[in-house]
């Protein structure tokens, strides 16, 4: 996921927006998230990596001009550790 700053390597947080939930057989989909009430999902940040490198190349037309940057997206690894789905 997009890096979130305020977290360190090792602290756990629950995930709350999940947009689907499921398995092969059964799967939940939200409109656009699942109801909160219906699952718990606890995880763990393992890593910020970062991301590959992007090359922006902006040019002017009819002159020589031409400039050149480049930028990492960053991230945030995480790995669920517990994952409870409510029955209704």
């Amino acid at each position: 996921m997009d890096r979130i700053k305020d977290l360190e390597l090792g602290d756990s947080l629950s995930l709350t927006q999940v947009t689907e939930l499921g398995s092969r057989d059964y799967t939940i989909k939200g409109q656009p998230h699942v109801d909160p009430s219906l699952f718990r999902i606890e995880a763990t940040v393992i890593e910020h990596p970062d991301g590959k490198l992007f090359t922006v190349t902006k040019k002017k037309q009819r002159t020589a001009s031409q400039k050149t940057t480049y930028h990492r997206n960053r991230y945030t690894m995480l790995r669920v550790s517990k994952i409870d789905v409510n029955t209704v």
